[in-house]
């Protein structure tokens, strides 16, 4: 049933009143404007407007289509409301403001001789102007016919009116393929049809035959509607008056035919051609179960009692097949043409490859390959690959080998980037491919604000790829920037600010600090958004060393214990071990019991604990910050600091021995004290490298200087470090430190 307009109460309410919905005064229409149109693919009876007198119910309006086309629908508005007719349901009438306006349907035979339906609106009597219009739609139909390879259709798409007939031819390809099936489609209707020689078939009102050389018709008589036919088709069994022809190939070699089926009695011809880098090495036929063997430029070749001629070369030649009487097998297999070995590259977006050579070289020859992106702010060279004859290897761009079938083959990567690729005594064809994955053009660059120190950066809020940035981290006064913390891409790392270095994800980056605690932060060729923040702590106020704690060289003592027979010679020193190792040489008391230090970071019943609060008790070490960063690595500045508080009360100053120490430094007074004395050292360079690590190794040869220590006056006997050998720089210093005096 048709779905009817809701007339609005209002508009209801209007027609109740009748004659008394007009305003006072104002007289009924006496006549009425009806408006008809043509449209794409019907007619009407009268086109344009029409004045109809409202009291005259004797007008009609006939709409018609056209060729080609059904009406669909009918449509009535008065500008403001719309009503619909659908004729395919033939829904008797059209309304418009509570007036019925009936519809009449008859059904005509056209020129072709198909039944279309026209229909004709009748006017009522009536106040309103309206509009009446309609749509058709079109009868053209489509029939779509396709096939899977070994068959061609004779039409691919045919357009027919409604009606008309339809005829399709499929014939198999050559002599080896037969259509099988049909599937045919007809809207959601899909049915499959099983097709063989001498077939009739009738489906969905489509006819199906197929005569004795396998050639398919389709025939309808009236198309109704679009549809879709698919063949499908499978290689056929020889009949027994046929013979079956099979062609195999080698790598590198082409023939026109891989398998035929001729009749018996015929002559054939199987031809072959070697592609560039290759050459036909050999033939093989077989027959009758029987294999004959032979090589392109052999005249004959037997097999049995027959006999077949071969002409041509290793670059290409033909087997002629004569009176063939049963099923025989034609193989030609291939070599690697010596003389010209390909050379190939492929290069993906963004990426060049070049060679030292051309298309193809001789075995024994050598080929460099230089392999680079296009534009290095936009690609990053990524995957390379390399393929000798069938085998094949991908390394990363960044990799310095590739190995293929047991050989390995150099790769290096210049100052340019270009990466270059050696590939030697070739004796097989050679395939160089590569990648590169894109680059976003900018990346962020994120500063963390902390208290007590200013981070700035010599960039904007982004950096291109591949761009530097450099980080100063300045302390507020009072203040010395503690740690640092730098984020690459989701890859994170915490380094005490005095480092040299920052490695995050495996890469490191330097850092330096300056004599007024200025920090300074370089992360080179940017591949990843960037952001880094910072701690600082308050600088320590302590007045220093009160001598209550202080250097003993009557000690006789060792000042190192290993770990399980090894000394770990070249780790950084932690601050713990520094103190736990130093107090030893002081007049310490190791039963004594000294006040808290009161550093949160460091548990009451830690192995260094007693030391830490001697040394904070004797003023060694300074209290009024929060944390003593135990595992942190101890620095040379910090070392020698520790000594020298346990070695005077007093200052002391000394000219510069160091172009690295100025003498504004908190730890310039230690560093002289101690070098002045011959304790420490400094590089061949004029550094004394204030912020460097102190190795363990190295922290056994401060501290025998210190106290005077030799191998003489050591009883170094049954000490031995499995990791310190005998040509260790550090091997005596290591056994004088760890052991007892004479």
């Amino acid at each position: 049933m048709k779905a009817r307009r809701i007339i609005s109460a209002a508009m209801a309410a209007m027609l109740a009143l009748g004659s008394t919905a007009f305003a006072v005064g104002e007289q009924p229409k006496t006549e009425r404007i009806v408006t008809t149109q043509n449209g794409t693919g019907y007619t009407v009876s009268s086109v344009g407007r029409h004045v109809i007198a409202t009291g005259d119910s004797s007008q009609s309006f006939a709409f018609a289509p056209t060729d080609g086309y059904d009406l669909s629908q009918l449509m009535i508005t008065d500008g403001e409301f719309t009503d619909r007719a659908d004729v395919a349901s033939l829904d008797k009438d059209l309304t418009m403001n509570g007036t019925t306006y009936p519809i009449r349907y008859e059904s005509k035979i056209d020129a072709q001789g198909t039944s279309v339906i026209r229909a004709t609106v009748s006017i009522p009597t009536a106040q309103d102007d309206i509009t009446l219009s309609a749509e058709a739609v079109s009868s053209e139909y489509t029939v779509t016919a396709m096939s899977q390879s070994g068959a061609t259709v004779s039409s691919a798409t045919t357009k027919l009116g409604k009606g008309e007939a339809y005829t399709m031819t499929a014939k198999p390809d050559g002599n080896l393929y037969c259509i099988t099936r049909a599937d045919l489609t007809i809207g959601q209707n899909k049915t499959s049809v099983a097709l063989s020689k001498g077939c009739d078939e009738i489906s969905q009102g489509y006819r199906f035959t197929m005569d004795a050389e396998g050639v398919l018709t389709v025939y309808c008589g009236g198309v109704t509607s679009s549809s879709t036919i698919e063949l499908k088709t499978a290689e056929r069994e020889s009949d027994s008056d046929e013979v079956l022809v099979t062609v195999h190939t080698g790598r590198g070699i082409s023939s026109e035919v891989s398998k035929d089926i001729v009749k018996k009695g015929s002559n054939y011809t199987v031809s072959f051609s070697a592609n560039r880098g290759y050459a036909i090495d050999a033939l093989t036929l077989e027959a009758d179960g029987k294999t004959a063997y032979s090589t392109p430029n052999t005249n004959t070749v037997f097999i049995g009692t027959n006999a077949y001629r071969v002409s041509g070369n290793d670059s290409g030649c033909t087997v002629y097949l004569t009176d063939l009487q049963s099923n025989i097998t034609v193989s030609a297999e291939s070599v690697y043409d010596s003389d010209n070995l390909l050379v190939t590259t492929s290069a993906g977006i963004g990426v060049k490859i070049d060679k030292n050579c051309g298309s193809s070289v001789e075995v024994g020859t050598d080929v460099d390959f230089d392999i680079y992106v296009t534009d290095e702010v936009k690609y990053e060279l990524d995957r390379i690959t390399l393929q000798i004859g069938d085998s094949s290897q991908t390394v990363d761009a960044d990799d310095t080998s590739i190995r293929v079938s047991g050989e390995t083959y150099r790769m290096t990567t210049d100052e340019d980037g270009v990466t270059h690729l050696y590939v030697t005594d070739i004796d097989k064809p050679v395939r160089v491919s590569a990648t590169a994955s894109r680059n976003n053009t900018n990346y962020s660059v994120k500063i963390q604000q902390m208290s007590y120190l200013t981070i700035s950066k010599n960039t904007g809020s982004t950096v291109s790829h591949g761009k530097d940035v450099k980080f100063t981290i300045k302390p507020d006064s009072g203040y010395t920037v503690d740690t640092v913390t730098l984020k690459i891409g989701s890859k994170s790392e915490t380094a005490y600010a005095g480092a040299s270095i920052i490695a995050v994800d495996g890469v490191s980056y330097e850092m330096e600090r300056s004599s007024d605690g200025t920090v300074t932060v370089y992360v080179d060729n940017v591949r990843a958004n960037v952001s880094i923040s910072a701690e600082a702590e308050k600088i320590a106020t302590g007045s220093g060393s009160n001598g209550k704690i202080y250097i003993d060289r009557s000690v006789k003592s060792p000042f190192f214990v290993g770990y399980n027979s090894q000394f770990y010679p070249e780790d950084n020193m932690t601050r713990a071990e520094a103190a736990q190792m130093l107090v030893r040489m002081t007049n310490a008391d190791p039963n004594a019991s000294y006040p808290m230090a009161g550093f949160s970071d460091v548990q009451s019943d830690a192995y260094y604990a007693n030391a830490l609060n001697a040394f904070a008790y004797g003023g060694i070490v300074d209290v009024d910050t929060s944390y003593f960063r135990p595992y942190a690595p101890i620095t040379r500045a910090e070392f020698v600091e520790m000594m020298y508080r346990l070695d005077t009360t007093g200052s002391y100053s000394s000219s510069a021995r160091f172009y690295d120490v100025s003498p504004e430094m908190q730890d310039a007074a230690a560093i002289a004290y101690c070098a002045d004395r011959g304790w420490v050292n400094g590089y061949p360079d004029g550094s004394f490298r204030p912020g460097g690590y102190i190795t363990r190794a190295e922290a056994a040869a401060v501290v025998n200087r210190t106290m005077g220590r030799t191998i003489s006056s050591s009883n170094v006997s049954g000490i031995h470090y499995t990791d310190v050998p005998e040509y260790h720089w550090a091997y005596n210093e290591i056994l004088i430190a760890s052991s007892y005096q004479c």
